[in-house]
Order: C-alpha cells, then structure tokens, then sequence
C-alpha cells in the first residue's frame, strides 16, 4: 500500500452496501465501517472517510488507484503485500497525471 497519511502500516477498503475500511489518512490510521451515501461507477462516499474516486486500476485489478476528489489525499492498494516496481511507477504516474503531489507518498 501507499498512501499521503503520516506512519501508517497497510490498508484495505472492501465495497459493498457499506465500506469496511483499514486506511491511512492525512490524519493517521482510520479503521472501521461506514455506510456509502452516494454511488455511481468509479466514485463511492463512505460515511468516515469521504468521497473516493478509482483514478486507476491495472488489467488484472491487482492493484487499484483511489483518491479524494480535492487531491487532499489518495492511495494505492495491491491484492499480494509486494507491489511490483511496474505497477507502482503506472500507479504514481496516475496520482501525479491528476494532480496529487507524489513527492509525498509513502509506501507502506
């Protein structure tokens, strides 16, 4: 995982009716669950976090880019723990093509 939140081990955000969600925030660490208040293809708001958008995901969906619609922040998730050095580059290249200051992310 990567992410723009201060110390902050791996994440996970599973979507369904509600968002059960372990991610790292500008504010640190937020676990919990969350009801989704709005839906439409790509964008989600969950109750807790706020609105995301899927600014990217590869082929095989091992690996997803998600980030605040205000640039405030945004992550990278991989299925396996290892992400390959191809994917986090594309996934880096996807932040920073939409605006997000990459100098700041952290790989966790």
């Amino acid at each position: 995982m990567a992410g723009f939140g201060a110390a902050c081990s791996g994440g996970m955000i599973e979507v369904g009716a509600e968002a059960q969600f372990d991610l790292c925030l500008p504010d640190g660490q937020k676990q919990g669950r969350g009801a989704m208040l709005a839906t439409m293809p790509g964008r989600f708001d969950v109750q807790g976090i706020g609105p995301l958008w899927v600014l990217w995901a590869d082929a095989d969906n091992r690996t997803v880019v998600l980030g605040a619609p205000s640039g405030a922040y945004g992550f990278i998730l991989n299925r396996d723990a290892k992400l390959p050095a191809d994917r986090l580059t594309a996934a880096r290249d996807i932040l920073a093509f939409n605006g997000y200051d990459v100098t700041s992310l952290s790989i966790y």
